[in-house]
């Protein structure tokens, strides 16, 4: 198992998001490069935020708040799901009217 860095094994898992640099930490620093997942893809991840001190920082989301915000966008999808199965269950109920009514409904479907 070889070490990141930091004391963080690499295990091989893909549950990680790498930082790159062009160097290794030092008094003249590697500059940025990319954030990259675990595949190697380059990938947005944080948003780059000037400090009132003048240093840049690139904030990342803490992991309660990136948990909260899936979760949210999780119940959106299901509400909008559950929308489209009322719309779909209601399209049904007045075709099925129509059709006792008489009407075959042919000049409504495509």
């Amino acid at each position: 198992m070889a070490n990141l860095g930091l004391g963080v094994p690499d295990t091989g898992a893909a549950d990680y998001i790498d930082i790159v640099f062009d160097g290794p930490p030092s008094h003249e620093s590697g500059r940025f490069v990319e954030v990259e997942n675990a595949a190697g893809a380059s990938i947005n991840f944080g948003q780059w935020v000037q400090r009132p001190d003048g240093y840049w920082v690139l904030r990342i989301a803490s992991e309660a708040r990136l948990i909260a915000e899936r979760d949210g966008e999780r119940e959106a999808r299901h509400r909008a799901e559950a929308a489209l199965r009322s719309k779909d269950a209601a399209m049904q109920v007045l075709f099925d009217r129509l059709r006792a009514a008489g009407d075959d409904c042919s000049d409504l479907i495509p």
